[in-house]
């Protein structure tokens, strides 16, 4: 069988494995293959390549992320925030869930 392309990579004790989508069968096949049983050095050379240039990509936004301003809560995530903190018996020092009823007295 023939390597078409690699879709993940795992270490499991030590040993790195590829995900392997085989040439001629769909995904559904993959299989997880041990580094040293596979035979295309250029194809695990290019997806290394490819998972560097992923990891470099998401280093930058999680930076460029980090220098611009907070993200402002939007109206719904303002409302549950204020409903934590406000319902909670800490704040407001009454139990939750308890009401005393009103007796009335008869004339």
């Amino acid at each position: 069988m023939e390597v078409e392309k690699f879709l993940k990579v795992k270490t499991v004790k030590t040993q790195r494995q590829f995900l392997v989508k085989w040439k001629g069968f769909s995904r559904n096949y993959a299989t997880w293959e041990p580094e040293e049983n596979l035979d295309c050095k250029e194809l695990i050379k290019a997806f290394n390549d490819e998972e560097d240039e992923k990891y470099e990509n998401e280093r930058v936004i999680v930076l460029l992320e980090r220098t611009c301003e907070p993200r402002q809560p939007r109206p719904s995530e303002r409302i549950k925030r204020k409903s934590k903190v406000l319902d909670t018996p800490e704040v407001t020092g009454k139990r939750m869930g308890t009401t005393k009823a009103k007796t009335q007295k008869k004339k």
